[in-house]
């Protein structure tokens, strides 16, 4: 009852937009030999069934606002690929005519200039790349870098119009699934009020914490077993292996050598009770809620912070950025230990999930004054809280951890994503030893495509 499928309406106007240039006519026949043959028997009914829906005008006068501003955003984001031309342009404006769109030359202008960032004059390129990577994805279960830099790109190029229109087409041929909540983080009647702000807000804390048996477990192994520093000063993995290039020790609060230390995967996915948390139905709804989309988990990460002075290195996080690891995505955090404001608190600039102002849209960590520029100071909040809170969040969201001050912080994170396209991660073969986590990787085999078992 908390998840509400997508408008269907909108991809007959998109599929038939794309008849209208041979640019977008090539791009399309990149994809369409595997949606009619290649693709998972469930994905090509869908296709089947979205190429022949009839173009339902009615439908697309009734839109909500966002579904509005998807629908535009998407159709002038495609006529700008191939360069504003004159006679998209004049599709764009009797369609909107008819729609009663209000600011498509504001759309427009605004997008032209977005886009007049690349450095080549034919920015359908991106889009060949990007979709000549999915196809060796989809064949091999592995991003090629070009595709995962393209992506990238892409995002930023279109100020994250990309992103929201690829999440669309996969939450029309991924419908999410429907579960029962566990209502141990959150009741069922308090979750749609607590979705909308999550969905407003980028950030949503559960009402709820985990139970102390399930934190002091976590946390005791994160005190035996040794993790990896994060060095400022020297390469920590391999950038071909992903194996580690320094020693790893056991986390010394008393005396950190550096800002991080990052426990491996395949660590962290053999403890029962992390286990219970990546089949936890209360953060496996919100995902399919807030990504309106079947999710995938991708990655599991456990670290600590410490109040090491020292440099920064591009692992810490401590320093305003934003995610762009995969096209759409929701991360789950939980506290292992008390964060309090000199601890590292988790921060957020709150509502800016969304398009950002021109300058914000590069890629690119962030000082505090050039995002204070464009947000109020009450946009920028900072989540507290004990042991064993856990919160969503939607990371293309301006954020970071703070530097702590004094003490150490004990995270875990959970990724959830449309897909795996994107950075690759490990994928772990992982010996059942929680029940509900070996019935959900039976029932939802694809969800748990990184951690198979053992």
């Amino acid at each position: 009852m908390y998840v509400k499928p997508v408008n269907p309406a909108l991809f007959p106007l998109l599929w038939r937009f794309c008849h209208k240039d041979p640019r977008l006519l090539e791009l399309r026949g990149l994809i369409t030999p595997w949606l009619k043959s290649d693709a998972p028997l469930e994905i090509q009914t869908r296709w089947q069934q979205l190429c022949q829906a009839p173009l339902d005008w009615e439908a697309l006068q009734n839109l909500s606002e966002a579904e509005q501003t998807l629908l535009w955003d998407s159709l002038v984001l495609l006529s700008g690929l191939v360069g504003f031309p004159a006679h998209l342009r004049e599709v764009l404006q009797t369609w909107a005519e008819l729609l009663a769109y209000p600011d498509l030359e504001a759309n427009l202008a605004k997008q032209a200039a977005e886009l007049a960032r690349d450095q080549e004059d034919d920015l359908s390129m991106w889009v060949f790349r990007s979709l000549k990577a999915l196809q060796e994805y989809w064949q091999t279960g592995q991003t090629p870098f070009y595709g995962f830099y393209s992506m990238r790109l892409l995002h930023l190029l279109t100020n994250q119009r990309s992103s929201s229109l690829w999440g669309y087409l996969a939450a029309l041929f991924m419908p999410p699934q429907t579960q029962p909540l566990a209502q141990e983080l959150i009741p069922t009647t308090a979750f749609p009020h607590w979705l909308k702000d999550l969905q407003q807000k980028a950030y949503g804390v559960f009402p709820n914490r985990l139970k102390g048996t399930t934190v002091a477990a976590i946390r005791q192994f994160a005190e035996t077993t040794p993790c990896t520093p994060s060095y400022h000063d020297r390469e920590v993995y391999d950038r071909l292996t992903g194996q580690p290039l320094v020693e790893p020790l056991i986390f010394d609060p008393a005396a950190p050598v550096a800002r991080r230390s990052n426990f491996t995967p395949a660590q962290i996915v053999q403890l029962p009770e992390v286990q219970a948390l990546m089949a936890h139905a209360d953060l496996w709804a919100t995902a399919r809620a807030y990504l309106q989309a079947e999710p995938q988990l991708v990655l599991v990460s456990l670290w600590w912070s410490s109040d090491f002075q020292g440099p920064h290195s591009r692992y810490t996080g401590q320093i305003w950025h934003i995610d762009i690891d995969r096209f759409r995505f929701l991360n789950c955090f939980v506290y292992l230990s008390d964060v309090g404001p000199e601890n590292g608190p988790h921060e957020y600039v709150i509502g800016s999930q969304g398009t950002k102002p021109l300058p914000l849209s590069v890629d690119k960590r962030m000082e505090p004054e050039e995002l204070m520029a464009h947000y109020a100071p009450e946009h920028f909040v900072e989540i507290c809280g004990p042991a064993g809170t856990v919160f969503m969040g939607d990371t293309r969201a301006f954020h970071r951890g703070r530097p702590l001050e004094r003490g150490s912080r004990l995270m875990l994170q959970l990724d959830f994503a449309t897909d795996r396209f994107g950075e690759n991660c490990p994928r772990v073969p992982v010996a059942a030893l929680d029940a509900g986590f070996a019935e959900m990787r039976k029932a939802f085999p694809a969800n748990f495509y990184n951690y198979p078992a053992l």
